[in-house]
């Protein structure tokens, strides 16, 4: 009987401890994280960030947000050149966090 509790126990520890880890590190295959964002709070983000007419960002603007999304295997769709769409692409996969 000792030997059955212990197995069962060693069991649902071990799937407790899987299930944590998998739902804190749940990602997709771009890299990003689990946590992804609606539409309107990256609209409302961006607003904050990004104060040109244009959709194409300074340098200035777009190297944080281009080193989170090289850090989470996401990519601008045109090489050197970071626009408004990359970043709503990058924000609603989960690649900036709310905090900025």
């Amino acid at each position: 009987m000792k030997i059955l509790f212990t197995a069962l126990a060693i069991t649902a520890l071990g799937t407790t401890l899987a299930f944590a880890q998998t739902a804190a590190t749940t990602t997709d295959t771009t890299g990003a994280t689990g946590a992804t964002m609606s539409k309107d709070s990256c609209t409302a983000m961006m607003a904050k960030i990004h104060t040109g007419a244009d959709t194409a960002w300074t340098d200035v603007e777009s190297k944080p947000y281009l080193d989170k999304m090289t850090a989470m295997k996401l990519s601008p769709k045109t090489e050197g050149k970071f626009t408004s769409d990359d970043f709503m692409t990058a924000c609603q996969a989960g690649a900036f966090p709310a905090s900025n």
